[in-house]
C-alpha cells in the first residue's frame, strides 16, 4: 500500500503502542528473516494486519513497517484473511498491487542487526502508549 494511505488509514494507538516512537529505521533486526538455507537468500517477514472498522489494525509488524515506512513510499505487507473470505471495503480503497507468495521485494539496503546491537540506538525516555483495549 502507498505509504500516504497506510498514515491516513492507520489506528495511531494500536500503532505506535508497541513502542514503535522509539524505533531505530537504520536497520534491519535480524528476527525480521527466515534463517539462511544454503544458497536461497533469506525471506523478509511482511507484516501483517487487519482491516477492521475503516482502519488498519496491526497483528504484527508494527516495527518493520516503521522502518520501511521511513524508506519507501510503497509498504509491502500481508492482509489477514476475514473470516468470511470478504475483503473489507477498505481493501480496495488502499490496496496497490497483489504479491504473489515467492515475489521478490526490493528493500532499502540497511544493516541487518541482533536485538542487543539495536537495543543502543534506542531511546528508553520516550514514553510509552498503552495498547488499547480492545486492540
Amino acid at each position: 500500500m502507498r505509504r500516504c494511505d497506510f498514515e491516513q488509514f492507520v489506528h495511531r494507538q494500536n500503532y505506535l503502542c508497541r513502542d514503535v516512537q522509539q524505533v531505530y529505521t537504520h536497520a534491519y533486526l535480524q528476527d525480521w528473516y527466515s534463517p539462511a538455507e544454503g544458497a536461497l537468500p533469506r525471506r523478509f517477514f511482511l507484516p501483517v494486519v487487519d482491516l477492521r472498522d475503516n482502519c488498519i489494525k496491526f497483528i504484527n509488524g508494527r516495527h518493520r513497517t516503521a522502518v520501511l515506512a521511513a524508506h519507501l513510499d510503497l509498504l509491502p505487507m500481508a492482509l489477514a484473511q476475514p473470516l468470511d473470505g470478504a475483503a473489507p471495503p477498505l481493501f480496495e480503497r488502499i490496496r496497490y498491487s497483489d504479491l504473489a507468495l515467492h515475489t521478490v521485494i526490493s528493500l532499502p539496503d540497511l544493516p541487518m542487526l541482533t536485538h542487543e546491537q539495536l537495543e543502543r540506538f534506542i531511546d528508553r525516555t520516550v514514553p510509552r502508549i498503552p495498547t488499547p483495549d480492545p486492540w
